[in-house]
């Protein structure tokens, strides 16, 4: 059975691991850059318009 096996390195440790921890570096940077589109769309949206008074 030693035909089947191979050598591993910690490069293929490190990718196993991220694969099992579920953890994806383009994953966070696309939920990093969305949250932050979010937060400026509500920081710099103008308030709503204010209805017209009307004079008594």
């Amino acid at each position: 059975m030693p035909h089947t096996l191979r050598a591993i390195n910690a490069t293929d440790e490190d990718a196993a691991l991220r694969v099992l921890t579920g953890f994806d570096r383009d994953l966070a940077r696309q939920l990093i850059a969305q949250h932050a589109m979010i937060g400026n769309a509500t920081l710099y949206d103008p308030p709503p318009a204010q209805p017209p008074t009307t004079a008594a």
